[in-house]
């Protein structure tokens, strides 16, 4: 794992997948840990970023694809809430909102 992390881009990110008692340091030194499987170890669960209950390694892909979606929607969020409270401000400070239009 040491070799691994060392040879690659400043970038990359390494992701390590096992659910074993012996893969819970490996885990936590990964960049990304994937922890894999219900009957996986509760130090590799514990040590994981990401937890699968499935043994099946195409459930990986499918998290990922999973993950930048709601990263996706959550950006979104937030630029959606920034707008309507800077129009909020900008309608107050000219007098035609009020405290509980921004509130809504």
């Amino acid at each position: 794992m040491e070799e691994l992390l060392q040879g690659k881009p400043g970038s990359a990110k390494l992701a390590f997948a096992g659910g074993g008692i012996n893969d819970a340091l490996v885990h936590s030194r990964a960049d990304i840990g994937i922890a894999m499987g219900v009957m996986g170890s509760d130090a590799a669960i514990e040590a994981a970023d990401v937890v699968l209950v499935d043994d099946d390694p195409v459930k990986i892909a499918k998290a990922i694809k999973i993950s930048r979606k709601c990263l996706r929607i959550v950006y979104q969020n937030i630029v959606f809430a920034l707008a309507v409270k800077l129009a909020c401000l900008a309608l107050g400070a000219v007098g035609i909102a009020n405290m509980y239009l921004a509130l809504i």
